[in-house]
């Protein structure tokens, strides 16, 4: 039997995550107070709670996600 060793890179994980371009948070909701949106059926679009910045969508970036061992 052989030993593996598992390297710590292989356990986190990459994802992509919205950011706020005005104040660059990461806490994004969904907009749900928008009454158009909710009348037509469409996407609500996104909201920063910290900054209020409404948007359709918010741009993406790369985040490493540490994962922990179980």
């Amino acid at each position: 039997m052989t030993n593996v060793r598992i390297s710590k890179k292989l356990l986190d994980e990459k994802k992509e995550i919205k950011f706020c371009p005005k104040c660059k948070s990461e806490n994004i909701g969904m907009n749900v107070n928008d009454a158009f949106s909710a009348f037509v059926g469409s996407h609500p679009g996104w909201k920063c709670n910290n900054c209020g910045l409404q948007l359709p969508e918010f741009p993406l970036k790369n985040k490493i996600v540490k994962k922990t061992k179980k």
